[in-house]
């Protein structure tokens, strides 16, 4: 292997990175793989060779983060046509429901919960979280 270290590295482009990676590695590069994926991993290698491994407790708690979590396996939640959700906010009442061509709120239409929550707070929110979904 070269010893390249992660400022050799930077100055490489694909080609000669790709090249590193078969040395390294003793397979072909992954053809969809950026330079940039490839320059990590090289990098990766290079300081694992330099200053060991990572300690098998590090490597557990970064194998967990790497779970997806039970956010992000939620289903993203449809609403059905006739639906309606009512939140309270600064002691006015806000109902909206939803018809086939998006929510109807304050007689306008709109295409997301999201909107509707900025229209009533004036900030970035969540439709969903707004509305307590």
């Amino acid at each position: 292997m070269n010893n390249f270290g992660t400022i050799g590295l930077k100055n490489l482009n694909r080609n000669e990175l790709a090249k590193e990676w078969e040395i390294v590695f003793r397979c072909p590069a992954p053809k969809a793989v950026g330079k940039r994926v490839l320059r990590a991993a090289l990098t990766h290698y290079a300081q694992s060779r330099k200053h060991g491994e990572l300690t098998p407790s590090c490597k557990r708690q970064l194998l967990r983060s790497l779970e997806p979590s039970q956010k992000a396996n939620k289903k993203r939640q449809t609403l059905q046509t006739g639906t309606r959700l009512i939140r309270d906010w600064n002691g006015q009442k806000h109902v909206v429901e939803v018809i086939e061509d998006g929510i109807v709120w304050n007689g306008r239409i709109f295409s997301s919960l999201s909107a509707i929550a900025r229209e009533i707070t004036g900030a970035r929110w969540s439709g969903p979280r707004f509305f307590g979904l």
